[in-house]
């Protein structure tokens, strides 16, 4: 099918671990982009903008940056956005901005992953702009009691199906998809592309600065500050989606033909936890794989240690004390495979090497030292 030019972009979220690569890939590419960023009382929207990208890359943004990116001072939640952003060009608009945390006690989670979407859909269509929404694989939500037999895989032409989405975050994402197919419905050009297990990049293991924000590292975290890992468990498996090969893959993904709606943006080649450990250990870590009535032994007695007890809290499921047993349900991306290799583009595999550069990268942050989580 023929691709569609991205023209000129508006992009959310440039701040984050994905947005900064995205944007990146975007001026590589010599697109026109137009970056919605809040402002700080210490730093005006451009200049936060542009130490996140000197953090990322060693670069600021450059002069040859000028040519080809504006900088708005604004809100995504802002009820008068669209007012905003009424004189701009706007051909594209990729929306990767989010809340990442699972659970808040006030509306946040849902007033920016939700109610940012709302004003996006305004925008878009007032300005008949294609609207690419960044999602998560995480809206598959989770397997209650075996709900859902263990072949089930979420298709990239499916959203609801039956599963739980009690998760505040996973709520919210799954709202916003609600929220983008219902403007499709109604004839606007919408994309929405499922990213997976963000991690460090592929060129150098680079992680994100806010690495405590990641679920997946934190549970990492966990079995370090643990030091048992259970054997059931060796030979599931997860994907390393490295945020550059992803920030590429979106940009292209977001310029397929209109009749492609939905992708998962998650790496091909899956990797087994025992690798991970294997690798965790060879880096100076010494996680024990043990049984599994020993590994349960061991987490409950951890979790009596007073304070200490919080560094393992990312092993245990929000809803774990309602005597049901939760699994999160997995995913199919067998059709933007197919797509992105038509795109000229192919995940790399998660070989030992990659894996040793994410573990000397979070070590590098210091990140399995911190005790504030």
């Amino acid at each position: 099918s023929e691709s569609r030019p991205l023209g000129r972009t508006l992009l959310t979220g440039a701040t984050g671990f994905l947005g900064s690569h995205i944007l990146r890939e975007l001026l590589r590419n010599g697109v026109d982009t137009l970056v919605l960023s809040r402002g700080t009382d210490e730093l005006d929207a451009r200049t936060r903008l542009s130490a996140m990208m000197m953090y990322y890359f060693d670069e600021p943004l450059d002069e040859t940056s000028e040519e080809r990116l504006r900088v708005i001072d604004g809100d995504i939640t802002d009820d008068d956005l669209l007012n905003l952003l009424k004189d701009e060009q706007i051909d594209t608009i990729l929306n990767s901005a989010a809340c990442v945390k699972h659970f808040a006690a006030d509306d946040r989670i849902e007033r920016i992953n939700v109610g940012s979407e709302k004003n996006l859909i305004e925008v878009a269509r007032s300005h008949s702009a294609r609207l690419v929404q960044i999602s998560t694989l995480s809206v598959a939500g989770e397997n209650i009691d075996g709900k859902f037999p263990p072949s089930f895989r979420l298709g990239e032409d499916q959203l609801f199906v039956g599963q739980d989405l009690s998760n505040k975050y996973v709520n919210s994402k799954f709202k916003a998809e609600e929220a983008v197919l219902g403007a499709a419905g109604d004839g606007l050009d919408v994309k929405i592309i499922r990213v997976g297990n963000l991690m460090g990049r592929q060129s150098d293991g680079e992680f994100q600065i806010n690495s405590i924000t990641n679920s997946f590292v934190k549970s990492l975290r966990a079995y370090a500050a643990l030091g048992y890992f259970p054997v059931s468990a060796c030979d599931s498996t997860t994907d390393f989606s490295p945020v550059d090969e992803v920030a590429r893959a979106v940009v292209l993904l977001a310029q397929t033909d209109r009749e492609f709606t939905v992708f998962h943006a998650a790496n091909a080649h899956e990797v087994q936890m025992g690798d991970v450990i294997e690798a965790m250990n060879e880096n100076g870590f010494d996680i024990r794989i043990v049984s599994d009535p020993e590994f349960a032994e061991k987490l409950g007695a951890f979790m009596k240690a007073g304070e200490k007890s919080l560094l393992v809290s990312s092993l245990l499921t929000y809803a774990s004390s309602d005597h049901h047993v939760h699994t999160f349900l997995k995913t199919d991306n067998t059709f933007t495979v197919k797509a992105l290799y038509r795109l000229g583009f192919k995940w790399p595999i998660t070989d030992a090497q990659y894996l040793h550069r994410i573990i000397e990268g979070l070590n590098s942050l210091r990140f399995f030292e911190r005790d504030d989580m």
